[in-house]
């Protein structure tokens, strides 16, 4: 069974490192074994904790920082948690080094496209014309709108649907795609929500929360069925 990586999100108000379990669990139940990767001060620690495991789960969290992506912070956007972003980018670039496989979720899509030069919409609502609203923060497995799949990805063969409900839990998205990446799936409304790289390179990114509908549709356990597979 691979170990598994979970990139934990960070409580400012209590100050630790921390883990829903619907990512434990999708963890488990494709057959992986979950190592919950804190955020740590030390800097050597953050690549030695990637060289621990098979494979990295990017979480969801709050919102990057955003002079990472070359803009001025939105009235609307998240105070950043500049230590997780910044773990997050070293982990990123040793996971990308070592060619170990990674699933980036919500937040981890966004780290992914900004990580690799693109940048965000950091307000959906502010700066998106759309009659969906993607910030349901608590509708955690509801059937908000569905995402069609590119037939021609590899995340199709992936989730081998060409389209399906997903949940929606998140306020900023991807605006300029990254050069090296390729649109996977897109929302009705046209926004991105998955993506891969134009290269052989076994990292993906959904901007749903699939750990969340996992007992809902079983499309939703590929992805974890998929990374599980690629650490072999």
């Amino acid at each position: 069974m691979p170990y598994i990586g979970l990139c934990a999100d960070w409580d400012s108000k209590k100050g630790r490192s921390n883990m829903p379990n619907s990512y434990v669990n999708a963890v488990i139940k494709a057959g992986g074994v979950p190592i919950i990767l804190p955020l740590v001060d030390d800097e050597t620690a953050w690549t030695k904790m990637i060289d621990l495991v098979d494979g990295v789960i990017f979480t969801g969290g709050g919102d990057i920082e955003a002079s990472r992506f070359g803009q001025e912070k939105h009235p609307k956007a998240d105070e950043p948690v500049l230590h997780r972003d910044s773990q997050e980018y070293a982990m990123m670039e040793h996971v990308k080094k070592t060619g170990k496989p990674a699933l980036c979720i919500c937040r981890g899509i966004q780290l992914l496209n900004c990580f690799e030069g693109g940048d965000l919409y950091q307000d959906i609502a502010d700066l998106y014309k759309t009659n969906i609203d993607h910030a349901l923060f608590d509708n955690a497995d509801g059937d908000v709108h569905t995402v069609k799949v590119e037939q021609d990805s590899k995340f199709y063969q992936i989730v081998k649907e060409k389209e399906f409900y997903v949940n929606s839990r998140h306020h900023q998205a991807i605006d300029r795609l990254a050069k090296s990446l390729k649109v996977s799936a897109y929302a009705s409304d046209g926004l991105i929500e998955a993506v891969e790289f134009k290269e052989d390179i076994p990292i993906i990114g959904v901007q749903w929360h699939p750990e969340s509908m996992i007992e809902k549709n079983e499309v939703h356990m590929r992805p974890f069925e998929w990374l599980v597979k690629q650490c072999g």
